[in-house]
């Protein structure tokens, strides 16, 4: 983050509520991912990261107008787009796949934008690798955990029949 935001008292507290929210597979990784990216421009290295269901495509309008002045590198998150799939889906897992894409690409340091699910791997690669992280861009997000009641939600609409919606 900026010094800009460093100084900024709802900044500190935002960045000590997302220190305390828990990752699951938090440090055993199985694999990292070989990502999929759209890349365009040149410059310092921006690196775009979607949110849940997205794909590098939600990015392509905003990619082609920072590319008059940066490198711009929009990526598909695991399990999402043209990148590979896992059973392995955390946010540790998705910080270390921007981490070993930033190191095959040869990106020391990158400016970051994450929208939503994006906005929270960005965070938490900041955390984990802050020497990476240039100025980092997090939007339409919330930094805190959701209570594991969503958990037996999602479960139940996964196994629903969604035949019996049809008119």
């Amino acid at each position: 983050m900026s010094e800009r935001v460093r100084g900024n008292k709802s900044a500190r507290r935002v960045e000590n509520d997302f220190a305390k929210t828990t990752f699951p597979s938090s440090s055993n990784h199985k694999r990292t991912m070989k990502l999929h990216f759209h890349d365009c421009g040149s410059g310092q290295p921006v690196i775009l990261l979607h949110g849940l269901l997205g794909s590098h495509h939600n990015w392509l309008p905003q990619a082609e107008k920072l590319s008059g002045k940066f490198h711009v590198f929009a990526l598909d998150h695991r399990n999402h787009g043209q990148s590979p799939h896992a059973d392995e889906f955390n946010y540790d897992a998705m910080a270390v796949d921007v981490l070993e894409f930033m190191r095959a690409q040869k990106i020391s340091r990158a400016h970051i934008i994450g929208h939503s699910m994006g906005g929270k791997v960005a965070m938490r690669l900041a955390q984990l690798h802050p020497e990476t992280v240039g100025e980092m861009v997090v939007a339409d997000m919330s930094v805190h955990s959701y209570p594991s009641r969503y958990a037996a939600m999602l479960d139940a609409m996964i196994t629903m029949d969604l035949g019996q919606f049809q008119q």
